[in-house]
């Protein structure tokens, strides 16, 4: 059991990146918030998360920010957009399940952009009930 932990806790979701062209190495990682009105101006609002690029323990207060703006904001539905992720490690992963669990039974989260690597990774961590993934 502790070697699938171990297993389980170096897993990263890689996905095929376009070269730095700038020459500075800069990390692309960018978390960033937008409200939604909701389909087609129907509907309550909605707090679309987007997650993008490296998600990892480097850029893990980025992330929690934008958590933190999304369980303090009014909407009542957050879109947890995951469509540019490259990259996902087990701390990324355990910020969203605590995240979902602070906003149990006062906010739906939804899922769009989940590639099936990461979709795979999440249920082998354990997480996909957790996260409302896959259920």
């Amino acid at each position: 059991m502790a070697n699938l932990f171990k297993l389980i806790s170096s897993m990263t979701i890689n996905r095929k990146r376009a070269p730095d062209l700038t020459g500075t190495g800069a990390r692309d990682n960018i978390v960033s918030n937008d409200r939604d009105s909701g389909l087609a101006g129907l509907g309550d609002p909605v707090m679309k998360v987007r997650i993008e690029g490296m998600t990892d323990i480097e850029s893990a207060s980025e992330l929690q920010k934008k958590l933190i703006e999304a369980l303090n904001s009014g909407e009542k539905q957050v879109e947890m957009d995951m469509s540019g992720v490259d990259r996902m490690d087990t701390t990324s992963i355990q910020m969203l399940i605590s995240f979902c669990s602070m906003v149990a039974g006062k906010k739906e989260v939804t899922w769009s952009g989940l590639t099936g690597e990461l979709e795979h990774t999440i249920r082998l961590f354990g997480a996909g009930e957790l996260l409302g993934i896959g259920a």
